[in-house]
Formats: C-alpha cells, sequence, structure tokens
C-alpha cells in the first residue's frame, strides 16, 4: 500500500536526509502541496465513484391565526430556515425563517385562521461529502433526461412553481445544513420515495499523517482478536482521534515500523476502522485498501492472515507465510499471540492513486520540495510535467481497442454509427 510515510522515505533519501529528518517542515509540506496537486489537477478516472439518494415528500398537519406568522405543526422534522414551504392561507412564496419546538416562523402573515392544513416544506438532498464534482441524475422512469439549470434559473422557477411529480429540473448549490457538502435541488415537489443515481469524482482525503509524527509512533503495541474484532491495544500510546481510515504498519520485534527500503522495513499493514480510545484501535483482519465511509464495520473474516496474498497450494520447500500457526488468535496465552508485545508501529495516510498516478505525485512532491528549499525547479518541473502527462495519457481502461463501434486506424462513416440509408427525395 503506497502512503504518506512512503513519500516521505522517497524525499529523505533524494536529499540525503536520516531518520530524524522526517520532522523537517519543508519535507513534509512539500508532500502536502505534491499529493493535492496532482489529486485535483485532473478528473481522474481512478476516483469515480456511484451514489444514489431516495427523494422524499415531507408533510405535517398544521394550524395559523389570521395576522400571525406562526404556523403551529404535528412534526417539525424536515422543516428547515430559509427554505420555501407550501402551505394555504399566504401568498406565494412562503419562506420559512424560524424552526422552533412545534412550529415555524414564516415571512408572511395569514390572511385568515385555519386548522388542520396540509404543510410541506422543500427538501433538498445533500451529496457525498467527498464529492469534487457530479455527473447527470437518473431515476427508473425519466432516466437521463433531467435537466440541470443555473442556481440563478432554479430560483426563479422555485418562487413560481408549484407542481409535483418526477423530479426534473434540478441545480447544484452548497448546503444549507453541512456548508462542506454540496446539495441537490429540485424544481417543485418530487414524487415520493423515487431512487436517483449519479456517478462522481472523489476528492481524496488530505494528507495529515505521514508516519513520523510522535502520536502516530510513540509506545509500543500489541494485537489481538477480541469478540472477533482485530484489536490493537497500545502502551503509552496517543492515537489520533481521526485516524480511522489511515494505515497503521508494524515493525519487527524491537525495531521501528518504517517505509519500504529502510533497512527497518514493516512487517505488516491494516487498515484501521475505528479509533475507541489514544490506547485502543480497531482494524482490518486482512490488508483493506478503501472502504466508504469509514464507520467501524470490520468487514471479512475474523481470523488473523499476516500476509498480503495467499497460496491455495504452497510450492514445495517453501515455508508458508500464510499459515495462522504462528500468529493464532484464537489463544489468549504470552506464547502465541499476533505479534510480540512491545512491537512499535507507524500511522499514516494512505495515497488514493494509481501506480502511474503515484510517480507523478514523486515528481510533485520533488518539485515542491526544490521550490521551498529555494532550489532551481526547472528540471524538476520537466520531469513533474513528463511523469504527470504519462499519468493522464494512461488514466484509462477501456482502451480503443476495446470500443464495439472502433473502425481501426480509418473509421467509416458505418462503423462510427454515422450511416443510414438513402431515402427518396423529398420535394
Amino acid at each position: 500500500m503506497q502512503t504518506a510515510q512512503d513519500i516521505v522515505a522517497y524525499l529523505l533519501a533524494a536529499s540525503g536526509g536520516g531518520a530524524q529528518s522526517g520532522e523537517h517542515t519543508a519535507i513534509r509540506h512539500a508532500v502536502l502541496h505534491g499529493v493535492r496537486e496532482v489529486m485535483q489537477c485532473k478528473n481522474w478516472l481512478w476516483h469515480v465513484k456511484t451514489g444514489a439518494f431516495q427523494t422524499a415528500m415531507v408533510s405535517a398537519v398544521g394550524s395559523t391565526g389570521r395576522g400571525s406568522n406562526k404556523i403551529n405543526l404535528s412534526s417539525t422534522a424536515g422543516f428547515v430556515a430559509g427554505r420555501l414551504v407550501d402551505v394555504a392561507g399566504f401568498d406565494d412564496p412562503v419562506r420559512i425563517m424560524h424552526v422552533g419546538d412545534g412550529h415555524i416562523t414564516v415571512d408572511q402573515t395569514s390572511r385568515a385562521s385555519s386548522s388542520g392544513i396540509l404543510v410541506r416544506p422543500q427538501i433538498y438532498y445533500d451529496l457525498p461529502p467527498d464529492l469534487k464534482d457530479i455527473d447527470t441524475l437518473a431515476t427508473r422512469t425519466v432516466g437521463t433526461l433531467h435537466c440541470r439549470i443555473s442556481p440563478q434559473e432554479w430560483q426563479r422557477l422555485e418562487v413560481n412553481y408549484r407542481g409535483s411529480g418526477e423530479p426534473y429540473y434540478y441545480t447544484v448549490m452548497r448546503s444549507d445544513v453541512n456548508p462542506d457538502r454540496m446539495q441537490i435541488r429540485f424544481v417543485g415537489l418530487p414524487t415520493n420515495n423515487t431512487r436517483v443515481s449519479f456517478t462522481y469524482r472523489v476528492t481524496p482525503k488530505p494528507i495529515k499523517y505521514m508516519g513520523y509524527e510522535r502520536i502516530c509512533r510513540q509506545g509500543t503495541v500489541q494485537l489481538s482478536n477480541i469478540d472477533g474484532r482485530m484489536t490493537v491495544t497500545g502502551l503509552k500510546t496517543e492515537f489520533p482521534q481521526d485516524c480511522a481510515s489511515c494505515y497503521i504498519r508494524f515493525g519487527h520485534d524491537g525495531m521501528e515500523a518504517d517505509a519500504v527500503g529502510s533497512t527497518n522495513p514493516f512487517i505488516m499493514e491494516r487498515r484501521i476502522e475505528k479509533w475507541e480510545s489514544k490506547t485502543s484501535l480497531i482494524i482490518s483482519s486482512t490488508s483493506v485498501y478503501e472502504r466508504p465511509n469509514a464507520d467501524g464495520v470490520v468487514e471479512g473474516p475474523a481470523d488473523f492472515d499476516a500476509g498480503d496474498v495467499s497460496f491455495d497450494i504452497p510450492p514445495e520447500n517453501v515455508i508458508e507465510g500464510n499459515t495462522p500457526a504462528p500468529y493464532a488468535t484464537n489463544d489468549y496465552d504470552d506464547v502465541n499471540t499476533p505479534l510480540p508485545e512491545n512491537t512499535k508501529y507507524a500511522i499514516t495516510d494512505v495515497i488514493n492513486a494509481s501506480p502511474l498516478m503515484y510517480t507523478a505525485i514523486l515528481s510533485a512532491c520533488e518539485m515542491w520540495y526544490a521550490r521551498l528549499a529555494g532550489r532551481d525547479y526547472a528540471t524538476a518541473m520537466q520531469v513533474f510535467n513528463r511523469d504527470l502527462r504519462i499519468a493522464m495519457e494512461n488514466d484509462v481502461v477501456t482502451p480503443m481497442s476495446g470500443d464495439p463501434h472502433g473502425g481501426g486506424q480509418y473509421p467509416t462513416p458505418r462503423t462510427m454509427g454515422w450511416h443510414s440509408d438513402l431515402g427518396v427525395d423529398v420535394e
């Protein structure tokens, strides 16, 4: 698994630094900016995901008095200040100004006293927190014919349109509930419980922990199977609370868990599924690259797997490294434990990149280090441009050879789907 610790080790090797230079500010900032630049310079196919949400039609029974701008409701769930609300007895449009306990305050006054009226608020749909950009929406009934409009056009329509049915016109704006996310806003009231699907590009998690911070490697750990969950228990550790989705690497007996290429490389790495305390972590039982939303749900078998690759039939005269015998987790004695009791470790962020993207990231970090160190970075910039161009050219999994409409080097109208039979002349 490629991690931020590996990039730091690479820069240390390139700059002639030692293990103590892992705290060098210029190197650390070079990693931060190099990874950020490559991740955000293109909509990488590597970062494409799918998502979906269900539309909901929320309503409540309300009552109000003449000349009052307060509407008493049976439930305020789904009502958000700033959104429009569909209610009889008011002049359209009616906007919610405040949501209180059992009532809402709107920007108009009622024309008459009424009770038992149906009150329906606008419902917006927050997009995934890691979303960078989104493609068109698709539903089972309308397909991909939904029309995206600008926020200005959406506002002109929302104050004049009160229709309901299949969602059609929509816009994408910053969320009014979670300011760090985007949200879908439909015109009108969509049909209830309609599944809306989409594809989008993610924004990879920013780099924070590089494996050389004090809180990421101080103390020692031991590993055990507790209630079917692989649990790391630390001694004199200060595990960071936001380390879920990071990787923890374990060193050899008494040795530091350094990156590959060092004289003391780590012997095993696992994904952190959940932070429980500064001395306890839940990790994956096998090497897992990426899971959406680190929510602490440990997937996969509960047995311990010390290796990354398993062989059904080991070659002859070769010791099988994946056998659970040296790392039995069902016996809680001092002899059969998954790792030595005083094992050193390192916690680091994962680099969410393809192999060729990773090469471009290394070049970008070199370029940024030269800039931060005040050196001539013209050569480093040329190497970075070269590696980035190769990465962009290879960011494809369906090349032309797999195109069903491909006509080779010299396509024809028929192979490209442009041919149609001739008809009679139109007089």
